[in-house]
């Protein structure tokens, strides 16, 4: 089983060998004893330990309340104050920094032992909780995700459907059918009328209705007529004495 590591700031030489001792007593890893802030920031950068004990007071320098601001922000590593400073500046200091743990010098062994245990296993359910949380935030991000490229694409796949559909029921959106006029205008030209002439026939139940109907886009539909039904109305227009003009083959 990987012991746990745990790193000590103590600017008291004397003090931290002790404090080193007792943790390996309790089968803990120490992986170094720092004796300033500074020294602190780095061999906690070098060796990533699992805990910190920190203490306040470091002589010169940075203190242990700045140093833990920084490692904690910087690699999230808990930290338990170790220290015999118990005035209310100092605690209100410490307290603003959301320290793991505070134990106050002289420090009773199996107190220390306990303690570290307590945060270890407190940190650890956070960080579980953590990844949980961010699990489940990056599965509904992706489902929104999902979910709002088929709000968006949906319809486009519809239309794109409907008008390729309709493109292959009626053959007439991209290249006119030869054997279809697709509006009255053409119908007339195809007659050799006028479209004043196709209005009145329309009117007078004369002109037949279209025989078919394209769908151009989603909101627009195109009228069409076959050409042979058109020429039905030639021998009438004939025998009105109205014969219709040589007309060319649309395309």
């Amino acid at each position: 089983m990987k012991k746990t590591r745990i790193l000590v700031v103590e600017d008291d030489c004397v003090i931290g060998e002790y404090i080193k001792e007792t943790l390996e007593g309790f089968e803990y890893h120490v992986s170094g004893v720092a004796l300033s802030g500074k020294d602190a920031i780095e061999k906690a950068q070098e060796t990533h330990p699992d805990i910190i004990l920190m203490d306040i007071k470091l002589g010169r320098g940075m203190d242990g309340i700045a140093a833990a601001e920084k490692i904690y922000e910087n690699f999230h590593i808990p930290i338990i104050y170790l220290t015999s400073y118990t005035d209310k500046t100092t605690f209100e200091r410490a307290k603003k920094t959301a320290p793991f743990g505070y134990i106050v010098k002289p420090f009773n062994e199996r107190e220390l032992y306990t303690t570290i245990e307590v945060v270890l296993h407190r940190f650890r359910l956070e960080k579980k909780s953590k990844e949980e949380l961010m699990t489940k935030f990056q599965e509904a991000s992706q489902n929104f995700h999902n979910a709002l490229e088929d709000v968006i694409q949906k319809p486009f796949l519809e239309n794109q459907n409907s008008l390729s559909n309709s493109t292959k029921e009626n053959p007439i959106n991209n290249q006119q059918d030869a054997s279809m006029v697709s509006n009255m205008k053409e119908a007339a030209k195809y007659l050799g009328i006028s479209d004043r002439t196709v209005q009145r026939l329309i009117k007078q139940n004369i002109f037949p209705e279209p025989c078919i109907t394209v769908n151009i886009n989603k909101k627009h539909k195109q009228r069409c007529w076959k050409k042979e039904v058109l020429d039905t109305l030639k021998p009438k227009l004939r025998s009105k004495g109205r014969p219709p003009k040589e007309s060319k083959e649309l395309h």
